[in-house]
């Protein structure tokens, strides 16, 4: 982290940094379908071969990221941030993938009190506007992209086993991308009369672009379901708080509080094999 203050009216700060997310899940199992003696629970009392089953996986993301914020005035703010994040579960066997995907974001508020306080009406007790555009990125699951075979057996007449490998029945998109949310909001925090009125009004816009999802397939495909990146989805909606203050002395207060919300969902766009 770096602040300078260059003068009264000019403050930086610049923030930059780098992590690494690993994770790393093995899970292991025994069970059994018939016991020898009945409730005496011990995988040595088992009546049939036991079945045992174990696995593994493991998923990591390398990111750096920085910001930068910069003071105005004591009374405009800016924030501007970058992030990069290279993820190992978007990385195909051939080792090529949309794996590597950077998301930025800006935000800045003025306190308009703070800039006309010598002019600003004795009623006004504070005023800000504030607004802010973002981009957020997200991966899939381990090994999502990347199906291998898996093991099972069949019990013969005689008591012996034949072991079979299948497939999944998931057809992977071959250039699948990384999931994008954009959101952007603009909003306005107003007090009057010695902060006993208070409203905060908020409209926001968010677009989610190339989500991972499955969808069903027509059998005849061959496959049951299809991993792709759906399309965008958009919600948008409008927030106002009212908080007021009718009554208040020394020992206690009133407060008479409304809200008001309206959210909108919309499907702007579908992947063409989406269902409707």
């Amino acid at each position: 982290t770096y602040t300078r203050a260059f003068s009264r009216n000019f403050t930086l700060t610049v923030n930059a940094g780098t992590s690494l997310y690993y994770r790393q899940i093995r899970k292991q199992s025994q069970s059994t379908d018939g016991l020898i003696v009945a409730k005496v629970y011990n995988l040595g009392n088992s009546l049939n071969p036991v079945s045992a089953t174990n696995s593994m996986n493991e998923k990591a993301i390398e990111s750096v990221y920085g910001s930068v914020n910069v003071d105005l005035f004591e009374s405009l703010f800016l924030t501007f941030t970058g992030r990069n994040d290279w993820s190992s579960a978007l990385v195909y066997a051939n080792k090529n993938g949309n794996y590597s995907y950077f998301y930025p974001s800006v935000s800045g508020s003025w306190l308009i009190s703070e800039t006309f306080k010598d002019k600003m009406p004795s009623w006004i007790s504070f005023a800000k506007i504030r607004g802010s555009w973002a981009q957020v990125g997200n991966d899939t699951g381990a090994y999502t992209i990347n199906s291998g075979y898996n093991v099972g057996n069949l019990q013969l007449i005689d008591g012996s086993y034949v072991y079979t490998n299948s497939f999944s029945s998931t057809a992977i998109s071959p250039n699948l991308k990384p999931e994008r949310k954009n959101a952007w909001e603009v909003g306005l925090d107003l007090r009057f009369l010695d902060n006993r009125i208070n409203l905060d009004a908020t409209y926001y816009k968010e677009n989610t672009r190339d989500q991972i999802m499955n969808i069903s397939t027509p059998s005849i495909s061959g496959v049951s379901n299809q991993l792709i990146n759906a399309g965008n989805i958009q919600n948008s909606g409008v927030e106002i708080a009212l908080n007021t203050i009718p009554f208040r002395n020394k020992d206690w207060e009133w407060n008479l509080d409304f809200t008001f919300t309206k959210n909108n969902n919309k499907i702007i766009e579908l992947h063409p094999d989406a269902a409707e």
